[in-house]
């Protein structure tokens, strides 16, 4: 819970305005007259006061993960951590064997940037999250998280005409990429509550901090939908000559309408925005139409089942897109004025 220290605004020399501290913060911070702090202002004009003296951030940016259940509770408790913006976490593993270390291990390297193991014992895990900030902004991050997603959607589009069962395979694989760019993206939101430069670089406030994270979401699930198509395409390996040329453009066209969300959120570009929103609801319209035309004439079962699977995903990743032009109008709304503090 939050503390709440209220103060009278008190006036000297005739124009200078000055409050007090309170004497708990600077105690906890080992701060003295004379030090300086960073005071920046949001977009709903909240003033945030931060120390320019170092603290101990060390000590105050370690977890202690005890894993006294399974693996997968084990990589979920990190992932969180990695996420609520911890430096160093420090994994409690005696129950562990080597076998299931060496897969905890290798889950935090694959899927997660900046983690570097440092220590290592028979009980004990230490990684420490060493990531430069300021070589990957927050527009960066998105973009790669983007362009990694687009071409997992392109590639596994391409395969229904020519399939390649390595490149399917591949597009799978790379669905973990995109997870470390989305973990990355929430982790940097979490720091810049209290780091409001990471929000400054790239023009952001912290009234969008839900606009970037559902963003960085929407195209994490969109990379799912692709690994889920991919994986249903390798059990059918390819469409007939008219499902081919019935639903081939739509799936081109799902692409298209993402690839132009994701510019209009970058970009910040409303018109765009609304364009796509346009667009979505007649590929949706479209879907439906080609839908029942193709599907009630496919007798296989096995076959039935999957290619409704795939269209449902392609029809999912045209919503996830429109999600993420609707956010773009969102975001815009939310700029506000800009106004210098004196």
């Amino acid at each position: 819970m939050q503390k709440v220290a209220t103060r009278r605004i008190q006036l000297t020399g005739g124009s200078t305005f000055i409050v007090s501290l309170p004497k708990s913060w600077i105690k906890e911070l080992n701060i003295s007259s004379g030090d300086e702090v960073d005071i920046y202002q949001d977009n709903e004009l909240k003033l945030i006061i931060v120390p320019r003296k170092a603290i101990n951030e060390e000590e105050i940016n370690k977890a202690v993960i005890s894993c006294t259940s399974t693996l997968d509770i084990a990589i979920r408790e990190f992932i969180a951590h990695y996420m609520a913006g911890y430096t160093t976490v420090i994994l409690d593993c005696a129950r562990f064997p080597p076998d299931v270390k060496a897969i905890l291990k290798e889950n935090i390297r694959k899927r997660l940037l900046g983690t570097e193991i440092i220590e290592e014992s028979s009980n004990s895990i230490i990684v420490q999250i060493l990531v430069n900030e300021k070589m990957l902004s927050l527009n960066k991050a998105l973009s790669r998280e983007f362009t990694i997603t687009f071409n997992m959607l392109k590639d596994v589009i391409d395969n229904f005409l020519n399939f390649d069962e390595n490149i399917v395979k591949e597009v799978i694989d790379r669905d973990d990429e995109v997870d470390r760019f989305y973990f990355y993206i929430a982790r940097q939101l979490t720091l810049g509550i209290t780091k409001p430069e990471i929000f400054e670089e790239d023009g952001y406030n912290l009234a969008q901090i839900v606009d970037i994270y559902s963003v960085g979401k929407y195209i994490e699930r969109i990379a799912d939908h692709s690994s889920r198509i991919a994986e249903n395409l390798i059990k059918i390996e390819k469409l007939t000559e008219n499902e081919t040329d019935n639903l081939l453009p739509l799936f081109k066209r799902t692409a298209d309408i993402f690839q132009k969300s994701f510019k209009s959120f970058i970009n910040r570009d409303k018109k765009l925005a609304h364009e796509v929103a346009e667009e979505e609801t007649k590929l949706l319209g479209d879907y439906m139409i080609k839908t029942q035309e193709i599907l009630p004439k496919i007798i296989d079962s096995t076959k039935l089942v999957t290619l409704s699977m795939i269209i449902d995903s392609f029809r999912r990743i045209t919503r996830y897109s429109f999600d993420i032009a609707e956010t773009a109008i969102d975001l815009m709304a939310k700029v506000g004025s800009e106004k210098g503090i004196t």
